[in-house]
Order: C-alpha cells, then structure tokens, then sequence
C-alpha cells in the first residue's frame, strides 16, 4: 500500500491481503502438526493464535501512535521495514529449521 498511487492498487493489495490470510491459517496449523508432538499440536495452534492476536495488539497501538506523529506514510514505511526484518527472519529460522529437520526425521514423530 505504501507504494500504491491510486485506490484501484490499494483495493487489490487489500484483496492480496485476504488471500494470503486463507492460506496462512492453514499453513500454520499445518507447520504446527509437523513439529509439534501429537499431545501438543491443539496447545502449538494456540500458541499461533495467541502470537497473532498479541502481535495485532501491538501493532495497532505502535502504528496509531506512529500516524498521530507523522502520518501514513512514515508509518506504512515502518511497517514496510519491520515486515522485510520478520521475512528475513523468518527465512534463517526456516534454514535452520530445515538443516535440523532433515538431520533428526520428521519432528513429530521423534516426539509422539
């Protein structure tokens, strides 16, 4: 949305968004169910649902101070930033992941 310059690009980047949230649930559930022991896969799933609704606490309550002291733009662009870092993250922590993954089997199964 940041870059959007007019409403028909942040409509579609709006409906990008819903899509990719229809995906993402899934994913997650499924990413829990693989490495996550059986007996802890409901409790992994809540740890999920509480991350996201923790993080959008948090972000509502940073981004409405960050648009009360500069406004949209600096705050999509914080946003922007800290979205890239997370990617980032993410990505090394699912390298990681990955190496130790194929190193011990499925996770799941040495667990249950």
């Amino acid at each position: 949305m940041l870059l959007a310059p007019n409403m028909v690009l942040v409509y579609i980047s709006q409906a990008m968004q819903m899509l990719a949230y229809a995906v993402f649930i899934p994913v997650s559930a499924y990413f829990v169910n693989m490495t996550m022991a059986r007996l802890d896969q409901v409790k992994g799933q809540a740890y999920i649902n509480c991350s996201i609704t923790l993080g959008g606490v948090f972000s509502s309550l940073v981004c409405g101070r960050l648009l009360d002291i500069k406004g949209p733009g600096f705050m999509l662009a914080v946003s922007l930033a800290v979205t890239a870092t997370g990617l980032v993250i993410a990505f090394l922590a699912l390298k990681v992941f990955g190496k130790k993954s194929k190193e011990c089997g499925n996770i799941a199964e040495d667990r249950s």
